[in-house]
C-alpha cells in the first residue's frame, strides 16, 4: 500500500500534470492497475482539495480497495475551515444532485429543484474550535462520511448556512488571502480495512499544509492540536 498527499490544485487523474501522471513515472509497474483513464489510485478529491490518497500495489488488492471505498467500509475525516460559528455537532443526511447534465456545482435534494443523477450523500460534521479571519468568526470542523458523493462536503456545509472559507461557488463571503481559487478543505485521514492484511484495520493520515496552517494562525486558532489531529 502507498500512501500519498495531494496538493491542492493537481488533478488526481489525466495525462499531464496529475497525480496518477506523477505516480506512474515514479512508478511505472502500477500502470495495469484500474482503467487505463483512471490508473493506479483507488479514489478522488476535488481539485482544490489536499490531502491523502491511497494507492493498492497489485491488481486483487487495488479491487478491495475500491470495494471498500464504494460499500462504505473506508471512514474518510476532513479538516474543513467554515465561514460563521457552528457550535454543535450535526448531520446532513440528504441526497445531492445537479440541476443540468455539466452542472458546476450540486444542491441538496429538499425537494425545492428539479435534480439530475441524485446521489445518496452522509455527513458527520462535528466543531472542533473558532476563530476570527478578516474579522468575522470561522470554526474548525471535523467533516467525516463514508460515501464519496461529488462536492458532498462542499455542498452539505453550505447547505447547513456554514460554507467552507474560500469556496465563492457554494455561497462564501470570506477568502483565504493570498491563496487564491482554492478552498480550506483538506483530506485528514482515512481509517479502514487494509486490503493486504486479511482486512485488519489501519488509519492513514496527512498533516495540514503549511499554506493551511498559516490561515489557522491568522484566524488566532492554536488551541487545536495539529500534531495529534482531530
Amino acid at each position: 500500500m502507498l500512501c500519498l498527499a495531494k496538493p491542492a490544485g493537481m488533478h488526481v487523474f489525466g495525462e499531464k500534470g496529475s497525480l496518477s501522471a506523477w505516480l506512474l513515472e515514479r512508478k511505472p509497474e502500477l500502470s495495469g492497475l484500474g482503467p487505463s483513464d483512471q490508473p493506479a489510485i483507488a479514489h478522488r478529491l476535488d481539485l482544490q482539495t489536499s490531502g491523502v490518497m491511497l494507492v493498492a500495489k497489485t491488481a486483487d488488492s487495488y479491487l478491495r480497495l475500491r470495494q471498500s471505498f464504494s460499500t462504505g467500509e473506508m471512514r474518510k475525516d476532513y479538516l474543513a475551515l467554515v465561514c460563521g460559528h457552528l457550535d454543535k455537532s450535526t448531520e446532513v443526511d440528504a441526497a445531492l444532485g445537479g440541476r443540468y447534465r455539466r452542472s458546476q456545482r450540486v444542491w441538496v435534494d429538499d425537494g425545492s429543484k428539479k435534480l439530475r443523477g441524485l446521489q445518496a450523500a452522509h455527513t458527520l460534521v462535528e466543531p472542533l474550535t473558532w476563530g476570527h479571519l478578516a474579522g468575522q468568526p470561522v470554526s474548525l470542523l471535523r467533516a467525516r462520511m463514508h460515501s464519496g458523493a461529488r462536492h458532498q462536503i462542499r455542498a452539505h456545509l453550505a447547505y447547513l448556512g456554514f460554507p467552507l472559507v474560500g469556496d465563492v461557488r457554494y455561497g462564501a463571503n470570506l477568502g483565504l488571502g493570498d491563496l487564491q481559487d482554492r478552498f480550506f478543505l483538506h483530506a485528514w485521514s482515512v481509517v479502514g480495512p487494509h486490503p493486504a492484511m486479511a482486512g485488519e484495520e489501519r488509519s492513514w493520515t496527512c498533516p495540514l499544509p503549511e499554506a493551511l496552517r498559516l490561515v489557522l494562525m491568522r484566524a488566532e486558532i492554536s488551541e487545536f492540536d495539529l500534531a495529534e489531529g482531530p
